[in-house]
């Protein structure tokens, strides 16, 4: 990267930002924030590199996003699911010996 280079910005053009991630060897991953509030965050993450190598990093990427989305809706099930008492059964239901 050049040191001419201007700073990124609010601003900045997509051009800008692709320009500061440029490599000529290997590959270069850059999570960028957006926006971040309290409760609310806005996220991307930019790949630059050749085709092949780039490529697989995204496939890892999505890989990892479609596990996490998984588990997250498991556990949303996990917690949905109901006792005969009515209740939501946790982690470690109650056992009743006679």
């Amino acid at each position: 990267m050049s040191e001419e280079k201007k700073k990124l910005g609010p601003d900045s053009s997509i051009r800008e930002l692709l320009d500061a991630v440029y490599v000529d060897e290997g590959t270069n991953v850059v999570p960028v924030t957006l926006r971040e509030k309290e409760d609310h965050v806005e996220m991307m993450i930019i790949i630059s590199g050749k085709p092949a190598e780039a490529n697989v990093v995204m496939a890892n990427l999505m890989s990892l996003v479609n596990d996490m989305h998984s588990a997250a809706e498991q556990m949303k099930a996990d917690s949905e699911i109901l006792g005969s008492d009515g209740k939501p059964v946790g982690d470690d239901p109650t056992i009743i010996v006679p």
